[in-house]
């Protein structure tokens, strides 16, 4: 009977030893040897062994540095979103300022002249005399001497033409430019939507 006590009491006493021998520890993939009775050292949580505070220590480090990995991350992404929408918006004032120059040299308008071209002009709005309106002209015809006054001439260089030759004057009817015989009122020449 001693000898069944003397047993039991030292089969009692190993148990906790074998029982942190036999857990497993998930970190290193193996069976964790522990350390058996009152040898143990460490930390215990709630009543577990060393190794799984350890484990749990790690995760919890682990978790940590996922979290704030996630956090740089979403930052990261919104900082990415904002660049792309500034890449976005700046394509798009590119986009639009080039469909304005498009535009304004599709505004631009053209006339031959003397066998050369000719970029038309942006003039202030032509105001006929009472009682007229726009009428085409054609070489040969008489200007009526109601427009044969300082008031209707131009001056050439202003359209980029050559001067005109003695006695006659550029004038300007409506989007025409008219070179006219000052004595007589003949249209020698006309440019056509020389102004706009």
């Amino acid at each position: 009977m001693r000898r069944t006590l003397a047993v039991s009491t030292a089969l009692f006493l190993s148990l906790p030893g074998l029982a942190e021998a036999q857990r497993f520890d998930p970190e290193r993939g193996q069976e964790a040897a522990a350390q058996s009775g009152p040898q143990a050292s460490g930390p215990q949580v709630m009543g577990r062994g060393p190794v799984l505070a350890q484990n749990e220590d790690r995760r919890d480090e682990r978790d940590r540095r996922d979290a704030e990995r996630d956090r740089r991350d979403a930052d990261g992404d919104r900082r990415e979103e904002g660049r792309d929408r500034r890449e976005v918006d700046r394509d798009r004032r590119d986009v639009e300022r080039d469909r304005d120059l498009r535009d304004r040299r599709d505004d631009r308008r053209f006339f031959n002249f003397g066998g050369r071209r000719y970029t038309a002009v942006r003039a202030p709005e032509f105001r006929y005399p009472r009682g007229w309106a726009y009428r085409h002209w054609n070489n040969g015809e008489v200007l009526p001497g109601l427009f044969l006054t300082s008031a209707y001439f131009f001056d050439y260089g202003f359209l980029g033409v050559p001067p005109p030759p003695p006695g006659l004057r550029w004038v300007r009817y409506g989007p025409d430019a008219l070179l006219v015989n000052v004595r007589s009122g003949r249209i020698v020449d006309s440019i056509y939507d020389a102004f706009y």
